[in-house]
C-alpha cells in the first residue's frame, strides 16, 4: 500500500505526481482512502498491540498514540489489564459467547471493552488515590486527546 503514498514517477524519469491531486479520479481518492485505512487499521493496531505489551514508557506511549489515530484508545488499557485476565471467561467482554454470531459478537463489544478500561482505570485511580484527569490516567489522558483532535 506504501505506492499510494509516495510521489509517483512516470518510468521515463519525468515529473512525479502525488495521488490526491485534483487531477485524479475517484477510483484514485477511492483507493488512497483505502489504503490509508488499511495501513492505520490493520497495520497501526497490530502494531500498537504489540507495543502495548512492553514495559517500556515509550512503547506504551506509542500504541496510546496508535490506538487513538483510529479512535480506540481505552482498548490499551482494556487489551492488558482486563482481557488477558478474563479471556474466554463470561466477564471477559472481548471473548464471544458459544455460538454468538460475529455480528452480534461485534456490536456488544466495543461498549464492553470501553465499559470494561474505564472500571479498571477509574479502580486504578481509586486505589491510588487520584482524579480521572491526573496525567497519569490512561482514560483521561486518551479522553482529552480523542477531543483534541
Amino acid at each position: 500500500m506504501a505506492w499510494l503514498i509516495v510521489p509517483l514517477t512516470d518510468h521515463f524519469g519525468g515529473e512525479g505526481t502525488r495521488c490526491g491531486d485534483k487531477s485524479d479520479g475517484p477510483l484514485t481518492s477511492a483507493l488512497l482512502v483505502f489504503g490509508l485505512g488499511m495501513l492505520g487499521g490493520a497495520t497501526g493496531i497490530t502494531s500498537a498491540h504489540a507495543a502495548m505489551h512492553r514495559s517500556g514508557w515509550l512503547d506504551r506511549a506509542v500504541a496510546e498514540v496508535f490506538m487513538t489515530t483510529v479512535s480506540f484508545p481505552w482498548w490499551c488499557v482494556e487489551r492488558v489489564y482486563g482481557h488477558h485476565c478474563r479471556v474466554a471467561t463470561l466477564e471477559g467482554g472481548a471473548t464471544s459467547r458459544l455460538s454468538e454470531r460475529l455480528y452480534a459478537f461485534l456490536s456488544c463489544a466495543p461498549e464492553s471493552g470501553l465499559r470494561s478500561a474505564w472500571v479498571i482505570e477509574r479502580t486504578r485511580l481509586r486505589w491510588r488515590k487520584l482524579a480521572w484527569c491526573h496525567p497519569s490516567s490512561h482514560i483521561g489522558r486518551q479522553t482529552l486527546t480523542q477531543c483534541g483532535t
